[in-house]
């Protein structure tokens, strides 16, 4: 009774948001014409597209595309009063889809097993662990600590441990003992230790090999396997692992304890980041990049879930606990949003050639000339 309940929902999202429509359903109706473009760009590029009923991912349907437009086909009618929403996405050449979902599910621990695949697992893009939440008797679990940099084109060396400052989110309260203990991504593609970076444990850094030197335009994130209760092995095809040995007090894991799985899958588009910070006496935490805003944000202080608003406030890249005692050996583990919201009315110019083909050219406010 009396207690503060929050609630947080994530719409659709992910990378080139373009269009989204919604429906009801009626329980006879199996094709719908949505607004998204077979090419938004007319640039060889496919567009892709992201399907919920009532709220639920599906892909019980088929496709077809007449005059540039796709019309989506279900296998089975939506049942009446359900509610239908097709997003759709400018597929990226590189990407291996444009959505982002966010997915859960729990898994029993036996007691013995430190190893779980996964369902649902993070996708391609990687930190593959910042993207992944494990709940445990009311507790998150720690995962790898993640420090980002923005590459310049020239910088080959990155450290992977240093002094604690409000422009680092590198926890110093570890030692690396070896290459294994570090995994490096490039705009959450995971890159490979010799061939594409070295290790320097004397020195607590990594450094890239000539040829994979970061341009301006990348974002580096270095993830450290240390002082950490559980890690993603994989992509794809992805497996969590357990470290009971580091689930003591005030967390506890024993046998038929659930485990609850959160993963945000294809997070690159949605420029998730997830960032563990020592303990602060001052209550006052800063992050590498400013987030979207405080209410996609999650904050758990040694794994107990804080409330915006009355157990943090934020202020652009600074978080500042109230009412708690915090020590050095505390661990703060932030995940949060770092990108523009998107918008919901997109403009288009329409237009043909003499040669009777249609052009589709998107209006953006960024990119407007006053004569």
């Amino acid at each position: 009774m009396n207690a503060l309940i929050t609630t947080k929902t994530f719409a659709i999202s992910g990378e080139n948001y373009r269009v989204l429509n919604s429906f009801t359903g009626d329980g006879s109706t199996t094709a719908y014409l949505t607004s998204t473009r077979g090419e938004f760009n007319l640039d060889s590029t496919s567009s892709d597209i992201y399907v919920t009923i009532d709220g639920v991912p599906t892909t019980d349907f088929t496709t077809s595309t007449a005059a540039n437009t796709i019309t989506v086909t279900f296998t089975t009618a939506p049942e009446a009063n359900t509610y239908i929403q097709i997003a759709g996405f400018n597929k990226s050449t590189t990407s291996t889809r444009s959505f982002a979902s966010v997915r859960n599910e729990a898994i029993t621990y036996d007691g013995s097993t430190n190893k779980y695949s996964l369902t649902f697992p993070a996708g391609a893009i990687g930190p593959f662990s910042g993207l992944t939440t494990v709940e445990l008797n009311g507790r998150v679990l720690r995962g790898p600590d993640n420090t980002y940099y923005l590459g310049d084109g020239s910088t080959y060396t990155y450290g992977v441990v240093s002094g604690l400052g409000d422009d680092s989110t590198v926890d110093p309260a570890k030692t690396i003992s070896s290459a294994s203990q570090v995994e490096v991504f490039v705009n959450g593609v995971k890159k490979d230790l010799s061939t594409h970076y070295t290790v320097d444990v004397g020195n607590q850094n990594i450094e890239f090999v000539t040829a994979s030197v970061p341009t301006a335009t990348d974002v580096i994130c270095i993830s450290t396997l240390v002082d950490h209760q559980y890690f993603i092995e994989g992509g794809t095809d992805a497996e969590l692992v357990l470290i009971p040995g580091s689930i003591t007090s005030p967390y506890s894991l024993s046998e038929d304890d659930v485990l609850s799985v959160t993963t945000f899958n294809n997070a690159l588009g949605m420029k998730q980041r997830r960032e563990v910070l020592e303990g602060r006496g001052t209550g006052e935490f800063f992050l590498r990049f400013k987030p979207l805003n405080s209410t996609y944000m999650y904050v758990w202080l040694n794994g107990e879930q804080m409330t915006q608003g009355t157990d943090y406030t934020t202020l652009d890249t600074k978080i500042t606990i109230h009412g708690r005692t915090i020590t050095s050996s505390d661990r703060l583990d932030v995940m949060y949003f770092a990108m523009d919201s998107a918008v919901g009315a997109t403009g288009f110019r329409i237009f043909k050639d003499m040669l009777n083909r249609t052009f589709y050219k998107r209006i953006s406010k960024t990119a407007t000339t006053k004569l």
